[in-house]
């Protein structure tokens, strides 16, 4: 596992990387960039059987984010590796651990045996980085995981959706989430979100009382760090 903190993914305590490799292709992954210096074909998938017992390797509780270099989620992933992942997430359960996927709707078929302390999430973009349908999909698809575990990472976040129904949609997310994390564009085209549109949604996450977590990479100001009751 890798130790996270200030200057990384600072909403964790470690991050683990039992299945590597993701299909999804988006322009703005980091993977290929930083992994690509160092061995071939970053994403092709794989499952790293010497690194499944690494939660193990630490008796005191932390947040383990799963899958930092990947989606194990993938539609390519054979399920008998999603269940050697979960048997450890249950086996350790000393740990929360956080998955984030762009294929949430996957969750359903894994609902009955994720363990309560997995937290499911779903990564969206907003601005015109993607299709606002498959977005608002996504979300609905996060609806299939355990309930009362549920995360939305709006990250990259572009700014608001180029459509009239904005404001409603981003509402609509919010107010169906457990928890909210929320980034810039990180690297060479690093992107901060607009500071009007991340004013409106930390009112509107106030506003539905939602624990939100604003990265550093977000941009300068006194933005609010916030876990919900069952992480922290």
């Amino acid at each position: 596992m890798n130790p996270q903190g200030a200057g990384k993914i600072e909403w964790c305590h470690f991050t683990w990387n039992p299945i590597t490799g993701c299909k999804h292709g988006c322009p703005y992954c980091y993977v290929p960039r930083v992994k690509g210096r160092f061995e071939k074909n970053p994403m092709e998938p794989r499952l790293h059987k010497g690194r499944l017992t690494e939660p193990f390797s630490t008796r005191q509780s932390r947040l383990i984010f799963v899958g930092s270099t990947g989606d194990m989620w993938g539609e390519w992933v054979p399920r008998e590796w999603i269940e050697q992942v979960l048997t450890i997430c249950r086996e350790a359960h000393w740990h929360k651990y956080l998955f984030l996927t762009k294929n949430p709707i996957r969750y359903r078929q894994f609902a009955p045996i994720i363990p309560s302390n997995c937290w499911c999430g779903t990564s969206v973009s907003g601005g015109t980085m993607e299709g606002h349908d498959f977005e608002l999909k996504r979300v609905n698809w996060l609806h299939k995981a355990p309930a009362g575990q549920q995360f939305i990472s709006l990250e990259p976040w572009l700014g608001r959706l180029s459509n009239a129904g904005a404001d409603v949609l981003i509402d609509s997310w919010i107010a169906t989430a457990d928890w909210l994390i929320v980034g810039g564009l990180t690297g060479p085209r690093a992107i901060q979100p607009p500071t009007e549109d991340l004013a409106d949604l930390v009112e509107t996450a106030k506003t539905y009382r939602v624990p939100l977590f604003v990265k550093d990479n977000a941009g300068p100001g006194d933005w609010p760090k916030e876990y919900p009751e069952g992480l922290r």
